[in-house]
């Protein structure tokens, strides 16, 4: 029985740190966009595979928000200069996104990329 039950612990522990996987830092993304073209939608972005991003901050003269979510229609507005409880947001890998400038001059949103690793 004892030797069951080592074996059972081993194996769990196993399973476990399978589980988990590590953050490397790898770039600072920024991506820029402004409002010349109606009705002021940014392009679509996409997370890369194996990699997570964290979005640490967003600027403009106005308002931005993230407008789709992987295809889905969200209302997740970041007003620059407005309290740090909006930041940061955490993406996976695969993830598509398109901002809303909301009629502002122009964007920008900065974003730390980190590669997963096992």
């Amino acid at each position: 029985m004892k030797q069951f039950t080592i074996l059972l612990f081993f194996l769990t522990l196993g399973g476990v740190s399978m589980a988990q996987s590590n953050l490397q830092f790898n770039q600072v993304v920024l991506l820029t966009f402004d409002s010349n073209a109606s009705p002021y939608l940014s392009q679509l972005y996409t997370v890369p595979a194996g990699k997570a991003w964290k979005i640490e901050n967003a600027g403009c003269s106005g308002s931005i928000a993230i407008h789709e979510l992987n295809g889905l229609r969200v209302s997740h507005t970041i007003n620059s200069g407005n309290s740090p409880d909006n930041f940061p947001i955490w993406l996976p890998s695969g993830t598509t996104m398109k901002f809303y400038n909301g009629g502002s001059y122009g964007c920008f949103v900065t974003i730390l990329e980190f590669s997963v690793t096992q």
